[in-house]
C-alpha cells in the first residue's frame, strides 16, 4: 500500500528536518500521524495527487527576532520539512487530517475490496 520505507519518493533529502512519522494499518483503513512540535499548523500543507500523499510546512523560530539577539547554543531543528507517502488501494477522497497537541493524524481509508475479508468455505 505505501512505498519502500513508507514513502521514498526522494523528497525527504531535500528537507531541513524531518518529523517523526508513525503508520499504523488496520482492517479498514491506515493512521499516519506525523510529530510537529512547536510547528503552527496553519503552517501545514497536505495534499494528494495521483497515487502520492505528501505533507509539507516549515518550523519557524520566532524567538530570534530581536535586533542583537545571538544563538549560543542551538539543539532545536528548524526550517523546511516534506514526507510523501505512496498509496495504493486507498479511496484518496476520504482522507480525513486533524492537528491537535502538535500532532498530525491523518486517516486513510482502504477501498473496499482492498479490505480483508473472511470466505466462508462451503463442506459438501
Amino acid at each position: 500500500v505505501f512505498g519502500s520505507s513508507y514513502g521514498g519518493s526522494g523528497s525527504e533529502q531535500a528537507s531541513s528536518w524531518l518529523p517523526g512519522v508513525d503508520v499504523i494499518e488496520l482492517n479498514d483503513r491506515f493512521k499516519i500521524q506525523l510529530e510537529l512540535p512547536g510547528v503552527d499548523p496553519k503552517s501545514v500543507n497536505a495534499e494528494v495527487k495521483g497515487d502520492m500523499l505528501t505533507v509539507s510546512g516549515e518550523k519557524r523560530n520566532t524567538d530570534l527576532d530581536e535586533a542583537g539577539e545571538s544563538v549560543r547554543l542551538a539543539e532545536n531543528s528548524y526550517g523546511k520539512f516534506q514526507r510523501s507517502f505512496r498509496l495504493k488501494s486507498v479511496d484518496n477522497g476520504k482522507i480525513t487530517a486533524v492537528s491537535k497537541f502538535g500532532v498530525l493524524y491523518l486517516e486513510i481509508p482502504k477501498k473496499a475490496e482492498s479490505v480483508a475479508r473472511p470466505i466462508k468455505i462451503d463442506v459438501d
